[in-house]
């Protein structure tokens, strides 16, 4: 009898200690599962103050131009405008919303079979970078149609063509005799004009140079709109009409564009060449 009752104790007291080694056991991974409970959640406010503070969305202002807001953002004109889709980077509206990366560089949307290494190589950014600017990007399973921000690319894409017309464009031979004073806006002074082209004899670059065709703006030259102007006397992105040539738009700058002095593109060097030097030309900042 003495012995069943010495078995019946032994077998409380192993019983029991199994219970207490259970309690430590669920005790312990209850406080680890705190433990990675807050390190996730620690990790994801992480990633959500990431993306607040890298992307902005400013909203467009009366007198605002895209060169305006990237010096006040401290990146540039083609950063935002590839990140907002702009097809031309002098036109915008008040009242638009635009995304400001706060990090030069563009939004690629991944295409169908793309790699995280195909699209490294291709752009000349690294990896890691991707990595670090993407913190959600699974690199073994890119999912077409999700963007990948690409910081500082050694190879930019190339920028679209523009397929927005300004209102009043002229072209280089039309008159002023149809455009009011209210409409030309306000006198500016008189100004020496010249012609420039995109080529060597202009801007020492050739067709598949780095830059070739891109203008200071960021802008890529346009026949009828762009002209490069002393940003100290018209800022950068301001429209102005041109007695005798009509409306352009100040997208470039030039080592001899200073003072009242405007260089007007014209893509074709023997026109640019017949265009000459025009002095004493009335010029008008529109309103």
């Amino acid at each position: 009898m003495e012995e069943v009752n010495s078995m019946d104790h032994k077998r409380w007291i192993a019983a029991l200690l199994t219970l207490i080694v259970c309690l430590g056991l669920m005790n312990i991974g209850h406080a680890e599962m705190n433990v990675l409970y807050e390190k996730v959640k620690k990790e994801l406010d992480a990633f959500k103050d990431l993306e607040e503070t890298f992307v902005q969305t400013v909203k467009v202002k009366e007198g605002d131009t895209l060169y305006k807001i990237a010096r006040e953002y401290e990146t540039d004109v083609r950063t935002i405008a590839l990140a907002n889709n702009l097809s031309d980077p002098s036109v915008i509206h008040v009242g638009d919303e635009l995304r400001i990366p706060q990090a030069k560089g563009f939004y690629y949307k991944v295409k169908e079979g793309d790699t995280l290494t195909e699209i490294a190589s291709r752009y000349g950014v690294s990896e890691d970078t991707i990595r670090e600017m993407n913190p959600f990007v699974d690199a073994n399973s890119l999912a077409s149609g999700e963007e990948l921000f690409l910081k500082n690319p050694k190879r930019w894409p190339e920028t679209k063509d523009s397929g927005v017309q300004l209102a009043s464009r002229r072209s280089e031979t039309s008159g002023d005799s149809t455009v009011s004073a209210a409409e030309r806006g306000s006198f500016l002074g008189h100004f020496t004009l010249t012609a420039y082209t995109a080529g060597p004899e202009s801007t020492g670059k050739r067709p598949g140079d780095p830059g070739y065709g891109i203008t200071a703006s960021g802008a890529k030259v346009q026949p009828g709109v762009t002209i490069a102007a002393d940003p100290d006397v018209i800022p950068m992105g301001s429209t102005v009409y041109i007695e005798g040539i009509g409306t352009r738009v100040v997208q470039d700058t030039g080592g001899a564009i200073k003072g009242n002095r405007i260089d007007v593109y014209i893509p074709n060097l023997l026109k640019a060449r017949q265009f000459g030097v025009k002095k004493g030309v009335k010029v008008y900042v529109m309103n």
